[in-house]
């Protein structure tokens, strides 16, 4: 019995000696910048070229921003916390060639973007896939945006994001306006592999296409559904 005893007072022992283990996440502390101007959104735009730029970053609109008169003002990728704060960026207008193409063109992992009506056109020249109203590519998280405007190019476009990678997810959130492309074309997403979940879109899609003159004996089954001439739309 004193035997047992004392292997237990060992162990314990043993125990309240062993270092508490460390947590693997810590909170992180993130630096708060204000945007108040279009100023301050070229600003970040250049600040954020890198990817590790932003990821300790939280963005904070204290009022509605108009971009008129600056032209592909976009922010190349972010990672950290975005807070439109209930605010509007307008004047939203980017033509530059190029894929991977919104007010931000990449969103990454563990990002977030929330509260912001983003207004304007984004009609890329050159490849123009992955286009979308908010981001080009999204891997992070999007909460109660809205986008108003329009989108062209040629394939991956929507309202919201060009593409949603397995990462992403989008929610809360609202399009209006027309978008038009070629393949791969969404109201809110063009290409999804995340979620997308509770968005409405009111956005027309493809609502004109350009006439092709054919001959009878032209239209054969495999034209009609090759890749380089199906143009597709969905919500």
């Amino acid at each position: 019995m004193k035997k047992k005893l004392f292997c237990l007072l060992m162990a314990l022992a043993m125990l309240i000696t062993l270092p508490l283990p460390i947590r693997a996440e810590e909170e992180t502390k993130y630096k708060e910048i204000t945007l108040s101007t279009a100023e301050d959104v070229q600003k970040l735009a250049k600040l954020c070229r890198l990817d590790s730029a932003s990821r300790e970053l939280k963005v904070t609109l204290s009022s509605d921003i108009s971009l008129e008169g600056y032209s592909d003002v976009e922010i190349p990728t972010f990672g950290g916390i975005f807070d439109g704060n209930g605010h509007r960026i307008t004047g939203l207008n980017i033509t530059a060639p190029g894929s991977a193409q919104g007010l931000f063109r990449y969103l990454q992992e563990g990002g977030v973007i929330q509260n912001l009506t983003v207004v304007g056109q984004i009609n890329p020249e050159g490849s123009a896939t992955r286009i979308g109203g908010l981001v080009g590519v999204n891997s992070g998280t999007i909460d109660h945006i809205t986008f108003s405007g329009t989108l062209s190019g040629t394939d991956c476009l929507g309202g919201i994001a060009g593409t949603n990678t397995v990462s992403g997810k989008i929610k809360n959130c609202t399009v209006t306006g027309f978008i038009r492309g070629e393949k791969v074309l969404g109201g809110v997403v063009g290409e999804n592999q995340g979620i997308v979940y509770n968005c409405v879109n009111r956005a027309a899609i493809n609502t004109s296409v350009p006439d092709e003159k054919l001959k009878l004996d032209d239209i054969t089954v495999p034209r009609l559904t090759s890749e380089e001439t199906v143009r597709s739309g969905s919500v």
